[in-house]
């Protein structure tokens, strides 16, 4: 069983790999001056939006999820400064700054054993149980970029079999993320 998941997650992320994208937006919360930033970027139109929430999630067998938010800076900064504050603050190893126009980025990968992967509903709307011991592994890539005026995080989560056919869809989200210049929403 578990062989057989791997061999359809994998022929999935390949498919998934050249899913349209649709332009989405979100708008960050107001920073100290009531200005909010809005974010656009590309999501699969095939990808399931949780309501209230800025989580995305691959329709199938949950082989792989994407969260993303924007915060609009108090004070303008120069990007690289901003960057690095956020670094300092994360205080985690493993970050790799890379320069983009206008705005850097950093980005670090993780992985972790997953037990959630392998679960499945009983049927009679109560909790879940464990279809199996096995633990599939999960790989995380967190973005983290600063254009001098808002600041936004984006990770990309996959169960390690798929991320071969996901890494150009994930890379295809991150250069889609556009940035407005903040400002005071109309009431």
């Amino acid at each position: 069983m578990v062989l057989t998941a791997a061999i359809v997650a994998v022929l999935l992320s390949q498919v998934i790999s050249t899913d349209l994208l649709k332009v989405t937006e979100i708008v960050s919360s107001p920073n100290q001056r009531g200005e909010v930033v809005q974010m656009k970027f590309g999501i699969p139109v095939s990808w399931i939006h949780y309501r209230d929430t800025h989580f995305w999630e691959h329709s199938f067998r949950h082989l792989a999820g994407m969260e993303i938010d924007a915060y609009a800076l108090d004070n303008p900064l120069d990007p690289r400064v901003c960057l690095q504050k956020m670094l300092d603050a994360l205080n985690e190893d493993g970050w790799e700054v890379t320069e983009r126009p206008n705005m850097p980025i950093a980005h670090r990968m993780t992985r972790e054993n997953d037990p959630k992967f392998w679960q499945e509903e009983r049927g009679d709307g109560q909790d879940f149980h464990p279809r199996s011991t096995t633990f599939v592994q999960q790989t995380t890539y967190t973005f983290i970029g600063c254009d001098g005026r808002a600041k936004w995080i984006y990770t990309f989560n996959v169960i390690s079999v798929g991320i071969a056919g996901y890494k150009p869809l994930m890379l295809r989200i991150l250069n889609s993320i556009q940035l407005s210049k903040p400002f005071v929403p109309e009431k």
